[in-house]
């Protein structure tokens, strides 16, 4: 029953660690999906870059992640589902996505099942990556390998004659279930590079083959000679094909969507499509569902030529930075635009830009003088009003294929670092530039200090410095790797904290209380750095490569995880802190996350006397609490003064004021929670917080 396990945790989606509460907020709906299709019921379904599963009951209007790891999908007549997954396995669910049986179960954690095709007899057939084309005439039960060369994917005939494109000139043809191919050469093809994907029209009884060069091949007579018909198509790279029960045939690339309606020999423009990368192609009545590459769902509707993002629900774009403004809000900088929720998270919306509001952002900056910074491929942006609008600066040289970062001094000054440096003190209107030192080929980090101190980080040039508000600067004596990337930050004290990652090793971090002059190396936790961020109490936050948060409360000395046990393997890319007890992270595939419990790492002392466990979890009903008391520390709970459950929204909904009749080590206390909503809750009881769910 793993699989069923899987989605329980999903829709409760949670803590980061048994310290620090973390729950995933809602959004920012959007997303990097590779696959759309539909079972017989019209339920959507949607597969992720990073492998997880969202399904739609609304034609698109909600979705629910309700499985992780799965590479592809099949549905049999029955509408039970067939999912692959990253691991080789194949398994078959009801549709109720209720575990019937693993039917394939050879794991291999490099392996994924890239596709899974039902031909008309209920013949299973299964792509693994270095695995070959796999067979199971039996329902799963035995397998053979039929086919071991690279190939692109499948398509049926009504007879299961199937055809296999390959990135070459040509397609492979059998007529016996895949014991036997025909290789079938087109010549054209070759030119064209290659032959990408097929597809049978039923209703006009041929197949349609594209590739790359503007071109589509047609075969009348199951697959043994193709037709060329010329620049048919006003798309060079194709990446989706379909064909609907009415026997119109979409293909899908370069943005754009076209559409024959004659069995492929003419072809249209569908007006008013979103120019987005579209991977994936569904049809259902009269819409189109798109996967796109970064933008989630896109519906667009064939009788009003118009299109719409659906992603209520999908949580998977990449977040790379987050700022926190004045007045609480709070920005998020995605692989799908800009994002802004003022209300902690509870919704979030994709703000308006210039050119285009999918315009990929990965570093955004919120002044002290309420405007907004941010980087995107069609320059850096500025915001006077809160988000609401954008502008790009003119005036501040930037380039489209490397991001430009940004930090703030006391008095105002707003840096932004790209291939050079630059610096404007009228909150952005005018900009002058700086120069750090000619063999700097690259910033990717900069911080200060007070007005005059300034550090940047570069791209495998090492750290520079200034003691004089960059009139000029010097390179610190830190003995960097090859090939690093090296990221700064300065503390309320003016203490220097350089990390870095390298990509051929070599990841350290390094600390200087003596503003440059001597450098002392950290004993970091193991993993790589991902990033160091530092709160407004001094406390160290530092991620490595295997999504593991640690802190330290004595500048770097000790570093103790703030996460004990993930629930799943979430990749941490920025972190931010609001007021003391708050803070959020960004993630690529999953949101962001956000804290109202950050106090209790303030306060909680290294060494914790408390521990305690929730049963049953999930309940509908009540709770019992099993302490579990440190006999080095003491014996008894009886410092402890009140127990608290928390709702997501960081508002008390039970107190207990005295719970020292806890008494020793194993005693049960039972609490009735039946009056509260369906939810996730946080128990605290002293400095620990446990989360369980309410049914």
């Amino acid at each position: 029953m793993r699989y069923v396990v899987y989605i329980v945790l999903l829709f409760f989606s949670v803590s980061l660690n048994s310290q620090t509460v973390w729950v995933q907020t809602n959004g920012p709906y959007s997303g990097h999906l590779s696959y759309i299709t539909k079972n017989g019921q019209g339920h959507l379904f949607a597969i992720s870059e990073n492998y997880y599963l969202f399904r739609s009951k609304d034609s698109g209007a909600n979705w629910a992640k309700i499985a992780s790891k799965i590479s592809s999908i099949a549905f049999d007549s029955d509408n039970n589902y067939y999912l692959g997954t990253t691991s080789g396995e194949i398994s078959l669910f009801d549709t109720n996505m209720t575990l019937i049986q693993t039917i394939r179960n050879e794991e291999h954690e490099i392996r994924n099942v890239e596709s899974i095709d039902i031909d008309a007899n209920g013949n299973i057939y299964a792509k693994v990556f270095m695995g070959g084309l796999n067979l199971s005439t039996d329902k799963g039960i035995s397998w053979e390998t039929i086919y071991t060369s690279g190939f692109s994917q499948l398509s049926f005939d009504s007879n299961n004659v199937i055809i296999m494109s390959f990135y070459s000139n040509g397609i492979a043809r059998s007529t016996n279930n895949g014991k036997g191919w025909t290789e079938i050469v087109i010549n054209d093809a070759s030119y064209r590079r290659g032959i990408y994907f097929t597809a049978y029209n039923k209703v006009f009884d041929n197949f349609v083959a594209v590739g790359m060069g503007n071109i589509v091949y047609i075969s009348n007579d199951l697959g043994l000679t193709w037709l060329l018909v010329e620049d048919s198509i006003p798309i060079n790279y194709v990446e989706a094909v379909l064909i609907d029960e009415n026997g119109d045939a979409y293909i899908g690339g370069d943005s754009l969507v076209c559409r024959s309606t004659d069995g492929g020999y003419t072809w249209t423009k569908l007006d008013g499509f979103p120019k987005v990368r579209g991977q994936s192609l569904v049809k259902q009545g009269d819409m189109i569902f798109t996967a796109t590459w970064s933008n989630g769902i896109i519906a667009y509707d064939i009788s009003t030529n118009s299109g719409e993002k659906r992603n209520n629900g999908i949580i998977n774009s990449n977040v790379y930075q987050i700022a926190i403004n004045q007045k609480a809000n709070v920005f998020a900088a995605t692989s799908s635009g800009i994002y802004r929720t003022t209300n902690s998270g509870n919704y979030w919306e994709q703000l308006e830009l210039p050119i285009s509001s999918d315009v990929e952002s990965t570093t955004i900056l919120a002044s002290k003088s309420g405007n907004l910074f941010a980087s995107s491929e069609h320059g850096v942006l500025i915001s006077k009003d809160d988000g609401q609008s954008w502008s790009i600066v003119d005036n501040l040289e930037s380039y489209p294929e490397i991001t430009t970062c940004f930090a703030e001094s006391d008095d105002g000054r707003i840096y932004a670092g790209n291939y050079s440096l630059h610096y404007s003190d009228d909150n952005g209107e005018t900009w002058q530039s700086i120069d750090v030192d000619d063999v700097v080929y690259k910033i990717s980090s900069i911080a200060t200090y007070h007005n005059k101190y300034i550090l940047v980080g570069s791209d495998y040039d090492g750290v520079y410095f200034s003691e004089d508000n960059s009139n000029s600067f010097k390179k610190l004596p830190i003995n960097v790797p090859e090939d690093t990337q090296n990221y700064v930050n300065f503390n309320s004290e003016g203490n220097m904290f350089i990390s870095m990652n390298a990509w051929q090793g070599g990841d350290a971090v390094f600390r200087s209380m003596d503003l440059g002059n001597t450098f002392t190396t950290l004993d970091s936790p193991n993993g790589g750095v991902r990033f160091l961020k530092i709160d407004n109490n001094n406390i160290l936050y530092y991620s490595d490569y295997k999504n593991q948060l640690y802190h330290s409360k004595n500048n770097g000395d000790d570093w103790l995880p703030l996460n004990d046990k993930s629930k799943g393997p979430v990749y941490i890319r920025d972190m931010v802190f609001g007021n003391s007890n708050n803070a959020y992270i960004g993630t690529w595939y999953d949101g962001v996350y956000k804290t109202d419990f950050l106090a209790i790492v303030n306060s909680e002392p290294l060494q914790n006397s408390v521990d305690f466990g929730i049963f049953p979890n999930p309940t509908s009903e009540y709770i019992e609490i099993a302490v579990n008391i440190n006999p080095t520390v003491n014996r008894r709970v009886d410092e402890i003064a009140e127990m608290k459950v928390f709702n997501t929204l960081g508002e008390c909904v039970i107190e207990l004021a005295d719970v020292q009749h806890l008494g020793d080590v194993g005693h049960l206390q039972r609490i009735d929670i039946s009056h509260l909503p369906r939810g996730v809750y946080y128990l605290r009881i002293g400095n620990r917080t446990q989360m369980f769910v309410k049914m």
